[in-house]
């Protein structure tokens, strides 16, 4: 009986590892899949930040002025975002963690709804 016992906590020990083994990893993959899109993005976003200086610059005789307007923009999207991180950033990105870490768990119970 007491064998048992043990087997069965070493299972149970066993599993627990393997499913937080599992959820790290799906994370730690999500996590590099952003990250290389937002490299690409970013990649984007500073040439098209660059066309837009340009372009003002351009239209106003004065490069420098382009680019002092699209710093004076990106200044006031920042103030913006620091004023408001919580609702806009800290939220969704700890509620979509969360549901990362515990979304293998919600599918084992929509497979077996008595446990």
């Amino acid at each position: 009986m007491i064998k048992k016992l043990q087997d069965y906590i070493n299972s149970r020990i066993l599993l627990m590892r393997l499913e937080v083994s599992e959820r790290f990893a799906k994370a730690l993959a999500l996590l590099f899949k952003n990250i290389v899109v937002l490299v690409f993005f970013g990649i984007f976003f500073l040439f098209a930040s660059m066309a837009a200086a340009f372009w003002i610059g351009e239209s106003v005789r004065s490069i420098p002025v382009g680019f002092a307007a699209v710093a004076a923009f990106y200044l006031a999207v920042t103030l913006i975002l620091f004023v408001f991180r919580k609702p806009l950033i800290e939220n969704p990105f700890m509620n979509k963690v969360i549901r990362i870490l515990f979304e293998l768990k919600n599918h084992e119970e929509e497979k077996d709804p008595d446990k």
